[in-house]
């Protein structure tokens, strides 16, 4: 029996082939999928991975027994066969700087009956590279202004050191919400929590599912020294039917400050979204709130924090930062923005970002699945071919 893409025609295999944007991946050229392929892909194909991904029943055999494990990605590309006189073959990507981690996840999806090449016609390929994300700040790139008065939506702020992590964090606030008639700042969650990872290649191995293999670069990572005392955690407790209490966790506070750039000219270098030295913009009139996280990040949720979810609300305190959510456009135009669309972001898409400020780019609104750090499930994510740091790097994923 022929698999699903053998059985379409060469005319029809063309089709599904976006050749506007290129990209290299592992020496081969990477198209967009279109057509019939990328309709397969989102009806069918993604959801059964997100679903394997998500089944409390896989995640010994994907994560193991670990707390630990680096950031991994799942996206389909048509990608070049060789010879290149064929058409490009719809090719599942999962991308990890952790080898053995994307194995065990290409291995596991292999296996599942839906998935398999005699009846998809699907190839997979492990690329082992650094992912960042769309709220790491760039190398040497100061944070756009972000005027007294106006909204908190794309600001850049700074979070305290954590007495896990003795690092200065950096991020994105998504939007103010309002619950209860009190305004909260909505963020990802992994800024409170980021993985560190041991050391990071400067040159990593890519290899496919057929066993071949190349060598591409990836980003250099960069060592900070702790120099930084950690916060002193406090006891969550909880009582007991017999009056007496017992302790559930280690709870401490992270304090959120605006990112100006007034004083980014004087910050240290916060690459990759980290700095060991106290940032010049952390003073007392740009604190906007604080967040109560656990200590071991293995606790995951509370009202504040969802790992999993990677969602964190934090309340806005000061009265001059309590304003509803503005984006002006790179046009001029003013837009209140009241809720979250429904739909996929396929077309033109304002990206309010710290960095840059806003940006108009395009997304094409093709699923793709990411799994964060102190997470162990996959969320939805979007790629975007202009980064939010003006292009300096073109594997930056918002989600």
């Amino acid at each position: 029996m022929s698999s699903f893409w053998d059985r379409l025609t060469e005319s029809e295999q063309q089709d599904c082939i976006e050749k506007n944007v290129v990209r290299i991946i592992a020496q081969r050229k990477g198209y967009s999928p279109r057509g019939i392929v990328r309709q397969k892909w989102t009806v069918e194909i993604y959801p059964a991975i997100k679903g394997i991904m998500n089944d409390h029943g896989n995640r010994v055999r994907i994560y193991g027994t670990s707390s630990k494990h680096p950031i991994c990605s799942c996206r389909l590309f048509m990608l070049d066969c060789n010879p290149s006189l064929k058409p490009a073959r719809p090719t599942i990507v999962v991308r990890c700087i952790d080898k053995k981690f994307a194995r065990r996840t290409v291995d596991l999806l292999e296996k599942m009956p839906t998935l398999k090449k005699s009846v998809l016609g699907f190839d997979f390929l492990i690329s082992q590279e650094e992912i960042r994300l769309a709220a790491d700040a760039s190398e040497g790139v100061s944070p756009a202004a972000q005027q007294i008065g106006q909204s908190l939506c794309g600001a850049r702020v700074l979070i305290s050191p954590s007495q896990k992590y003795n690092s200065w964090t950096r991020t994105t606030v998504g939007g103010v919400i309002i619950i209860d008639d009190r305004l909260y700042a909505l963020t990802a969650a992994h800024a409170f929590f980021r993985v560190q990872e041991d050391a990071k290649p400067k040159h990593s191995d890519v290899m496919s599912s057929n066993g071949t293999a190349s060598t591409i670069s990836s980003a250099d990572g960069q060592d900070y020294d702790d120099d930084i005392d950690p916060p002193e955690p406090w006891s969550l407790t909880q009582s007991t039917g017999d009056g007496s209490q017992t302790e559930t966790t280690q709870v401490e506070s992270r304090s959120i400050y605006l990112d100006d750039r007034t004083s980014s000219a004087q910050s240290p270098s916060i690459d990759a979204g980290r700095a060991v030295e106290k940032p010049a913009s952390v003073r007392d009139e740009n604190l906007i709130g604080t967040v109560r996280t656990s200590a071991n990040s293995l606790y995951q949720r509370t009202s504040q924090l969802n790992l999993e979810d990677d969602w964190a609300l934090f309340e806005i305190s000061p009265s001059r930062f309590q304003t509803s959510n503005i984006v002006e456009a790179p046009n001029g135009n003013i837009l209140y923005t009241a809720n979250a669309p429904q739909r996929d972001p396929n077309g033109p898409v304002l990206v309010a970002a710290g960095v840059s400020g806003v940006l108009q780019t395009e997304c094409s609104g093709l699923l793709s699945g990411i799994i964060l750090p102190d997470s162990r499930k996959m969320l939805d994510a979007w790629t975007l071919p202009e980064p939010c740091s003006k292009l300096s790097n073109p594997w930056r994923v918002t989600c």
